[in-house]
């Protein structure tokens, strides 16, 4: 078992406390910072167009990963609104197949070009500029007053000394347990530990993860589509979702369809989907 270090108490009063309260207000007048130099959005015809392809996409991929909570109707219903499938058994005309009434097989744009929008382009560079300059100095800051030293010890024991280079950074004790870490590695674990403290402390963190989670998702599915850093190709994406419908087995969920024959009574639709009293297409949207 590794011998125990008893750290000076001074070193957490004087460092690691200050060091803490020094990452939380740079992080805050960051924020600050960022929504003061941040330009006002100009929405244009193409935006929206770009949105609604990124909400049908999405809302296409829940239906095809959420199948099996709707019964077979519903499904063939929100297969045929996104794809147009299903059209021959109605007795729709050969040009309504082909060209088809599905939202994925409306002529949509490629991959856009991020270069045309200047302001955005300006938008990224005063971010990463905001970033980029308090963390440098910040990290210059705490080399050169806090170095020579053991900060505090982490609370989990590190796999292999490999970790010795990047966590005790400025002390060169090769007897050194690993869990010990020095003033440098402390600033990059309190300053990655900290997000929680930022959504409790600005009013526009929660939305800001929101936003972030969806500009994700949206990026995963361009993404998926085969679009790269050019940005969003909504004609790779309808392609993507319309071949990943083609091999999309539906099976209701055995339990959801028990309960859902009690609640429905005699108003079920049947196999031949003869019941007129309950109609699922409205839920088509």
């Amino acid at each position: 078992m590794p011998e125990m270090l008893l750290l000076d108490s001074a070193i957490r009063d004087w460092v690691v406390v200050p060091m803490v309260v020094m990452l939380l207000l740079v992080g805050v007048g960051r924020a600050y910072v960022q929504i003061l130099i941040r330009s006002e959005p100009v929405i244009e015809e193409k935006d929206l167009a770009e949105i609604r392809y990124k909400q049908t996409a999405m809302s296409s991929a829940r239906v095809r990963m959420h199948n099996h909570f709707i019964n077979d109707k519903a499904f063939r219903r929100r297969r045929q609104y996104f794809t147009a499938v299903g059209l021959e058994a109605e007795g729709a005309s050969e040009e309504a197949v082909v060209t088809g009434a599905g939202l994925l097989r409306e002529t949509v744009p490629g991959a856009g070009n991020p270069m045309s929008n200047p302001s955005m382009m300006v938008d990224m560079l005063k971010g990463n500029m905001v970033f980029m300059l308090p963390n440098f100095a910040m990290m210059a800051f705490v080399s050169h007053f806090f170095s020579g030293f053991v900060c505090l010890k982490v609370p989990f024991q590190m796999p292999s000394n490999h970790f010795k280079a990047m966590l005790q950074r400025g002390v060169d004790l090769t007897t050194l347990d690993v869990s010990y870490v020095s003033s440098l590695c402390m600033y990059f674990l309190v300053s990655f530990g900290l997000n929680g403290a930022y959504r409790l402390l600005l009013d526009e963190g929660a939305e800001v993860d929101d936003m972030k989670g969806m500009m994700q998702m949206q990026m995963g599915m361009g993404m998926v589509g085969g679009a790269g850093p050019a940005g969003f190709n909504a004609k790779e994406v309808f392609k993507g979702e319309l071949a990943l419908f083609d091999i999309t087995k539906h099976k209701f969920d055995d339990f959801i369809e028990g309960e859902e024959r009690k609640f429905l009574a005699d108003r079920y639709p049947n196999a031949e989907g003869s019941s007129s009293e309950v109609d699922l297409s409205s839920f088509a949207t």
